[in-house]
């Protein structure tokens, strides 16, 4: 399950950019999604979750990590996080997609509803945003990347020219709320995390290797 996340503040300007370009709020409607038929009570009080060009390969639309919850007998038996993404890693990000989607593919389901609610102290620095920017940028690239080494490469290829789309071009659903005074400097950081990305996953795969080593 996830949730409603809000502002806690609007005190910078950069804490509005953040809104603009990224924002954790998925609406106010409870959302489902299964890979089946939901359960009789769930589909009575949700509507299906959106579905969009990356589903379920970006794992976006579920929600975001900063406010989950699981059952953690299902939890266990995925096999939990992967190390080799998130916070503390050498990718920085994705480590809350990336269990988004496993969930949903191993058949379990996932429910969005806005009455669980968090707020969220955006950075006040336009440095912190930038770097923000750029760990989101190569977390979602890291999952990515997972995803095509684990044989879904054909699948991954099919949408990429709509995932392009959607990251580069100023009227797309993601850039549209930017503002004319939207900092350039941090849509390129966030751009060089998605290049970045990659290798990034690489070296944490390696890392999380030796750990366990």
């Amino acid at each position: 399950m996830t949730g409603l996340v809000l502002p806690a503040e609007f005190a910078t300007a950069q804490q509005l950019f953040f809104e603009e370009c990224s924002g954790f709020s998925k609406g106010f409607v409870a959302m489902h999604w299964s890979r089946g038929e939901p359960a009789p009570k769930v589909a009575a009080l949700t509507v299906p979750g959106h579905r969009g060009i990356t589903f379920p390969f970006s794992g976006g639309e579920f929600g975001s990590g900063n406010n989950m919850a699981f059952r953690a007998d299902t939890l266990r038996r995925l096999g939990g996080f992967d190390v080799a993404l998130g916070a503390g890693s050498p990718t920085r990000g994705g480590e809350d997609l990336d269990i988004f989607r496993r969930v949903h593919l191993a058949g379990h389901g996932i429910v969005y509803h806005p009455a669980a609610i968090v707020t969220h102290h955006h950075r006040r620095e336009h440095e912190a945003l930038r770097d923000q920017m750029f760990g989101y940028g190569s977390g979602m690239a890291a999952v990515i990347t997972k995803q095509v080494c684990s044989g879904n490469l054909l699948p991954i290829l099919r949408r990429l020219p709509a995932a392009l789309r959607l990251l580069l071009s100023p009227h797309s659903e993601k850039n549209a709320d930017k503002s004319a005074q939207f900092p350039a400097d941090v849509s390129r950081a966030e751009l060089k995390g998605y290049l970045a990305g990659p290798w990034l996953y690489l070296r944490a795969v390696l890392r999380a290797r030796s750990l366990r080593r």
